[in-house]
């Protein structure tokens, strides 16, 4: 029932996206690992559900886990499940054989746990060890924040929502120059 609703209240949205052209053709050409911030999860996998063929979500294994993955899975998205404190390393295989079968994944960078907007290895990892594209995916709206600690937000119904793509372009030695990239993005 919950789901439903959300599904209602988000289809009254007005997505704008910028950039969408450019990361589809990119995740036509190789495999992609794309980040974003735990707090536009909700968003982004509504608003990317024509494409949820293109990247499999990273989803931990937990309740929470559980139940985001049906959500995921009935939105059309194929999950991979794993994460630093249970099935991490079997996920991270999983993610880097789909990267060099050119295909593309997602994971929320924050973790599923934070702190909120501190990036966590497994990206910078990731894109290091397979020498994949990668790229951010941002929201912005207008909306309340949930009281947690990733100040998950939804937007208003019938809100305008920004959806925007980025390609990181620079040489990422460290996760310090992951983080610096990500905070120049807000």
């Amino acid at each position: 029932m919950v789901q439903k609703l959300l599904g209602l209240w988000a289809s009254s949205w007005r997505i704008q996206y910028v950039g969408l052209s450019e990361f589809i053709n990119a995740a036509n050409r190789e495999g992609l690992a794309v980040g974003l911030w735990h707090e536009d999860f909700c968003i982004v996998a509504f608003s990317m559900k024509n494409h949820a063929n293109r990247f499999a979500p990273l989803v931990s294994k937990s309740k929470d886990g559980d139940r985001a993955e049906y959500w995921l899975k009935e939105l059309g998205y194929d999950c991979i499940r794993g994460s630093s404190s249970r099935g991490g390393q079997d996920a991270f295989v999983e993610l880097q054989k789909r990267l060099k079968q050119k295909e593309s994944v997602a994971i929320t960078i924050d973790g599923p746990r934070g702190p909120r907007r501190i990036a966590k290895p497994g990206l910078f990892r990731l894109h290091n060890t397979v020498e994949c594209g990668l790229w951010m995916i941002r929201t912005d709206a207008k909306g309340p924040r949930l009281p947690t600690w990733d100040q998950q937000f939804i937007p208003w119904p019938f809100s305008t929502v920004q959806i925007t793509f980025h390609q990181c372009d620079l040489e990422l030695t460290s996760l310090k120059t992951l983080q610096d990239w990500l905070d120049h993005l807000e």
